[in-house]
């Protein structure tokens, strides 16, 4: 979570939210203009702030008035979020076990992920119980609590984003390529999860679609 002076910024996982906290602490008029952020820079450049992921139910509980403010929110293609997803939280547990990987795929391709994300949650957790899996498109229930439409900054495009979005109309600045130094360390070319029905998934996960094929409609022309 971040609060500046005209925009409050809060992503979920696998979104982009190191990159953009790494980005938006490069430069002192960024800093200048932050309230409060959940950060701490970790050695590799990286977020280890344990509350890095809190979301618009924060500000409430701590008396923040932003309804003059604009809300920013990190933003992924939902089978690039999906593989991350999988690789982040599920891959140490059961990379060697066939019977598990095969049913972590099957539930991939209904666009469906696990409820917990926390890794000490999951290993105590039956992955075989549908209970335990919900659509990917929870995760954006948080839009329907703002009063305005957020902001998106697309992961796959975070420096353009950040510059069109963020630098350019806040600060009147613009940061340059070689700003966007921090890069995925995780080595996806030997994972064992696979996305085959795409149709189901993006079906299955309607809101998603609809904000994907809005932010990417370009991509198609």
């Amino acid at each position: 979570m971040i609060v500046a002076n005209d925009f409050v910024y809060f992503h979920k996982g696998k979104t982009g939210g190191d990159k953009f906290y790494e980005l938006i602490n490069k430069h002192k008029i960024f800093r200048d203009s932050i309230i409060h952020q959940d950060y701490i820079r970790g050695k590799d450049g990286r977020n280890i702030n344990s509350l890095k992921h809190n979301t618009f139910w924060w500000l409430g509980q701590n008396n923040y008035n932003t309804e003059s403010m604009d809300y920013v929110m990190g933003f992924r293609q939902l089978l690039s979020w999906l593989l991350s997803f999988a690789n982040h939280h599920l891959y140490e547990l059961y990379k060697d076990t066939d019977v598990a990987i095969k049913h972590i795929n099957k539930q991939l391709n209904k666009g469906l992920i696990i409820k917990h994300a926390d890794p000490f949650l999951l290993t105590e957790l039956n992955i075989y119980d549908d209970w335990n899996w919900i659509y990917a498109d929870n995760i954006w229930h948080v839009i329907t609590q703002l009063k305005k439409k957020p902001i998106f900054i697309r992961q796959e495009y975070l420096l353009e984003d950040f510059n069109g979005k963020i630098a350019l109309p806040y600060y009147n600045i613009k940061l340059k390529q070689n700003d966007n130094n921090l890069i995925n360390n995780f080595d996806k070319s030997d994972s064992p999860f696979k996305i085959s029905d795409i149709e189901t998934i993006y079906r299955n996960n309607p809101t998603w679609s609809d904000i994907e094929r809005e932010l990417y409609n370009d991509e198609d022309s």
